[in-house]
């Protein structure tokens, strides 16, 4: 009896401050305190939630939920008719692709560039210069950039071609994302100069 109150004692500590985990299909992850599957829905809490707040995803968006108690609990379920559908070992390695860029990759000669683009744009075509950034972006994107097999926490699975492709993936939205983002402070700034220019 002793050494199952013991036990109780030194267990409770863990199941009170246990952390789930959510991992998203684009990389991401998410820590959460407690989740429940309703529906379509995950409905969670954050541990930095006030009491009674909650939040609500697709499913769809979901790969899958660590719970530390139970283990992984997949919610991915591949489209079974759909043949160019990724199975569930291959969205497991497009979704570490991801996470490795998200993780990983870094370009600042692109915010660089963008802005750069977007500013000469404006100051030498005028108006029609709106579109540098647009061409900048689509330019810059037709090359898919690779994983860094040199870094000291590479993955042993580095060189899966599905893995591969998750990384180009997501690697290409986060260059187009930040080179909207700067070409649009380059229009800012090459119609700041223009406009003095003018005067």
């Amino acid at each position: 009896m002793r050494l199952l109150i013991v036990t109780c004692c030194l267990l409770l500590p863990f199941y009170c401050t246990a952390q789930h985990k959510i991992k998203l299909l684009n990389g991401n992850e998410l820590p959460i305190k407690t989740y429940e599957i309703k529906g379509d829905y995950l409905n969670y809490s954050k541990s930095t939630d006030k009491q009674g707040s909650r939040h609500k995803m697709f499913l769809d968006r979901i790969f899958s939920v660590e719970d530390s108690l139970l283990g992984e609990r997949l919610i991915y379920q591949p489209d079974t008719t759909d043949t160019l559908e990724y199975n569930v070992a291959d969205m497991r390695m497009f979704v570490e692709g991801e996470k490795y860029a998200l993780k990983h990759y870094r370009k600042p000669l692109t915010a660089v560039g963008a802005t750069a683009v977007g500013a000469a744009g404006v100051v030498f075509l005028g108006v029609y210069g709106l579109v540098a950034p647009f061409g900048y972006v689509a330019l810059t994107n037709a090359f898919t950039p690779k994983p860094n097999i040199s870094l000291p926490d590479a993955p042993v699975f580095i060189n899966d071609q599905t893995f591969i492709e998750g990384y180009g993936y997501r690697a290409r939205k986060m260059k187009a994302k930040k080179g909207f983002l700067f070409g649009g402070l380059g229009l800012l700034l090459g119609s700041g100069i223009y406009i003095l220019s003018n005067q």
